[in-house]
């Protein structure tokens, strides 16, 4: 989860704190003086991928947790397209209070800086505030293909130029860039 880095100071102990006590919420947890009087309004969480996505799903699910903790709703918000890029920058370029995060991934902070010659926005837009979640990715194929791992899978594609396609969420993520390194492998 990024924000804006002017808005990190009250934020980031706070917002480490209260979606850490989520998994641990039990234990309770102690707030400084300064994180009380944040969020005093809600909290806009943007997304930068499609509604239904698995990040989507994870941000509202952890959302509504946190919500009745801080005591103030977050508004998740999907602003998908370009590989989230158009995500990122709307929250580079919003106000620097903490009241609008995002939820980055390696395709918004690794790769689209080093896949586009130009973004709307800088990594140094944003400051950590926490890690969400690590996820695997997986190639797969109908049951009706005739291969059992990628290796056949590559083999059989070769044999059969055009007659095999794939789908990504976006030009230069990492899905795409991920399928196209394995299969230069194989």
């Amino acid at each position: 989860m990024l924000m804006n880095p002017k808005a990190a100071s009250k934020t980031s102990v706070f917002l480490n704190v209260v979606l850490g006590a989520c998994f641990v919420a039990p234990l309770g947890a102690a707030f400084d003086a300064n994180a009380q009087t944040y969020p005093n309004k809600p909290v806009k969480v943007v997304v930068p991928w499609p509604a239904g996505a698995i990040t989507d799903g994870l941000t509202r699910q952890l959302g509504s947790q946190v919500s009745s903790t801080i005591g103030q709703p977050l508004v998740i918000e999907n602003r998908a397209g370009a590989s989230g890029t158009i995500g990122a920058n709307f929250v580079a370029k919003s106000a620097a209070d903490g009241y609008t995060l995002l939820i980055a991934s390696s395709d918004t902070h690794a790769i689209n800086p080093n896949y586009y010659t130009k973004l709307p926005y800088a990594l140094s837009d944003f400051v950590d505030v926490m890690g969400l979640a690590k996820f695997s990715y997986t190639i797969s194929v109908g049951s009706h293909v005739p291969a059992n791992n990628l290796k056949e899978f590559v083999a059989l594609a070769k044999a059969n130029p055009g007659k095999f396609s794939y789908a990504t969420w976006g030009n230069g993520s990492l899905a795409h860039l991920g399928t196209e390194l394995a299969l230069l492998r194989k």
